[in-house]
């Protein structure tokens, strides 16, 4: 099977090649001419962690901080609410709100916006858009919507624990004046019953005999200073996490600069990565299609090559040897199998009558 393969490929070869070149010819000048133009804008954003803040922003220590920003706007590309921010600051508004408009949206963000993050701390925003207009407003509401969002984030986380630490002040103080009422209490039923105790001031946490005489007043000057503990812990977290916003706030303004501004393209430029796809299917295609062809030759060829190709019951009256000719002449190579062949046969043959 295969030498019958190898003997139609190379005896049909001209017509096998046909496929391979005419359609990939045909179908790149097409590809080339009919190529859309589309315009690109680009904008490059130094990110950084500043060394001399101290806070956490969520991001992780074992990735660039070019690697955890572009992470994190993939992730955001692929939510409608923010391709909706992104789209609301641009000219595609009116398309917001509606499920066909929405459709539109997410199929020109994911066709047109690339990410890339060529150093550790290097950014580059890329968007290609049919129109110079629409392209420059992508790329410029991409990286404002991103930033917004960011800053929106962390004052939420902010003010989420602000708030919560301003609730255990409040349960803090509420626990620190009713220990204090408790006390003040206890201490004015002590003096009523005339004890040697009641004397003591009842903001005096560190009367050590009163404590060994009266077990209660020594459970219940615990309970005030644990209170007094609580609301001094309680406001220093407040504090630290006042202090680590405003540090957050600082930094993510330092570590987030543009240096190279979007600008409104001048002149159009043709995808040539998308055009590269129509010549290598026609390749293919070209190859797929000889290859139909090959097949179809040799399944059409009935000639017998050797006793195996032969429908039993037939009878064999010679068979061609194969010769193995070596350093024949150029221009005898066409004919030399030919005349070897019939020299051969010719001295296999009797002689003439009258001949020497």
């Amino acid at each position: 099977m295969i030498r019958k393969l190898l003997e139609a490929c190379f005896r049909h070869k001209l017509l096998l090649l046909v496929a391979p070149v005419l359609i990939p010819g045909i179908v790149t000048p097409i590809a080339l001419l009919t190529a859309p133009t589309a315009f690109d804008t680009t904008t490059t954003i130094w990110v950084d962690h500043p060394a001399y803040l101290s806070y956490q922003d969520g991001t992780s220590p074992w990735v660039t901080p070019s690697g955890n920003h572009k992470g994190r706007l993939t992730e955001l590309l692929h939510t409608r609410a923010f391709e909706a921010d992104v789209a609301t600051r641009t000219s595609l508004a009116p398309l917001v709100g509606t499920p066909v408009g929405e459709q539109r949206i997410d199929d020109l963000i994911v066709r047109s916006v690339t990410l890339a993050n060529p150093g550790d701390h290097l950014l580059v925003v890329a968007v290609s858009a049919p129109t110079a207009r629409l392209s420059y407003e992508l790329c410029t509401a991409l990286v404002a919507a991103y930033q917004e969002k960011s800053e929106a984030d962390q004052a939420d986380q902010t003010n989420l624990a602000v708030s919560y630490y301003q609730g255990r002040i409040a349960e803090a103080d509420q626990q620190v004046t009713k220990t204090g009422q408790d006390l003040r209490r206890y201490l004015a039923t002590k003096a009523a019953n005339s004890d040697p105790t009641a004397s003591l001031d009842p903001n005096s946490m560190g009367s050590i005999p009163a404590a060994l005489l009266d077990p209660k007043l020594a459970a219940l000057q615990a309970s005030a200073q644990q209170a007094q503990s609580d609301v001094n812990n309680a406001r220093g977290a407040q504090l630290a996490a006042q202090r680590d916003a405003a540090a957050a706030a600082q930094g993510q303004q330092l570590g987030w600069q543009i240096l190279d501004a979007a600008r409104v393209p001048s002149a159009p430029t043709r995808q040539l990565r998308k055009i590269l796809v129509y010549p290598v299917a026609a390749a293919v295609a070209g190859l797929g299609l000889s290859g139909v062809l090959l097949v179809l030759f040799v399944a059409a060829d009935r000639s017998a090559r050797g006793e195996t190709d032969l429908t039993p019951g037939l009878r064999l009256l010679g068979v061609v040897p194969t010769l193995g000719l070596k350093r024949v002449p150029k221009h005898l190579r066409g004919v030399a199998t030919r005349r070897a062949i019939g020299a051969a046969a010719g001295m296999a043959l009797p002689a003439a009558p009258g001949s020497r």
